[in-house]
């Protein structure tokens, strides 16, 4: 009974705040829908030359934004034809951000991408002139929102152990305390990877701004991180589909 009177953490914020990210996507995506019928040649409508009757805007984006992004695309697209006169139909490619990379780095072509953080820009940039590219693909970005990474987990146990961030669990993996541990797989997500890079800022004690290579060879923080990863026992595509 006692369990059921803690306060829940909250994982979705107000609608407030969701309104307000949504109208940015609007606005983001009508920016570049927009800009992409102009350059062909004019404005004011399907039926004018240069002008096509229906455009298609591939928005390859992460798992998180897929369930608000799904609520207002219909209305974006009635919204678009009433002013336009133009159909248009956006297709989403939801992936975990790693994965997003690796599939532009393999050839696909989105009107728009969105990753999770922009820790992947230079990644992709970097990946892309590894791979023959002449010159970075991706170079005009806006950050839209700061969004934190959280440890959740059973208010019961977080209080009874004292958990406030990875040096609590690391000192429960080896004091034997067992617990169960999960996170996006970060060879695919976002999330996963900055898992484990605050895993190695806390065994550091830096912040990962700080971070030089010599860091992730440095044995007592790999040591540190094995630790912990060793109670993982689910590793998702993406933070949307963990569960």
């Amino acid at each position: 009974m006692a369990r059921r009177n803690k306060r829940r953490l909250r994982l979705f914020p107000k609608q407030g705040y969701i309104m307000l990210l949504i109208g940015i996507l609007l606005g983001f995506m009508i920016f570049l829908a927009v800009s992409a019928i102009t350059s062909t040649g004019g404005g004011g409508g399907a039926g004018q030359e240069g002008l096509p009757s229906s455009i298609t805007f591939d928005f390859m984006c992460t798992s998180e934004k897929q369930a608000w992004i799904e609520e207002v695309t219909p209305r974006f697209e009635q919204w678009f034809f009433e002013r336009f006169n133009i159909t248009v139909n956006v297709e989403l490619d939801v992936r975990g951000s790693h994965d997003t990379v690796n599939q532009i780095l393999w050839g696909a072509q989105p009107t728009a991408w969105s990753p999770a953080s922009s820790l992947w820009i230079p990644y992709l940039n970097d990946e892309w002139l590894r791979a023959g590219g002449a010159q970075e693909i991706a170079t005009d970005s806006t950050p839209l929102v700061l969004s934190p990474l959280v440890i959740a987990g059973w208010a019961s146990f977080f209080e009874e152990n004292n958990v406030t961030g990875f040096q609590d669990l690391y000192q429960l993996a080896m004091d034997g305390i067992d617990y169960k541990y999960g996170h996006p797989d970060p060879l695919l997500s976002n999330g996963g990877v900055m898992a484990e890079v605050l895993e190695f800022a806390d065994a550091l004690d830096k912040t990962p701004d700080q971070f030089v290579i010599d860091d992730f060879t440095d044995e007592s923080a790999r040591d540190f991180v094995r630790t912990i990863e060793s109670k993982a026992v689910n590793y998702e595509k993406s933070t949307g589909f963990f569960g």
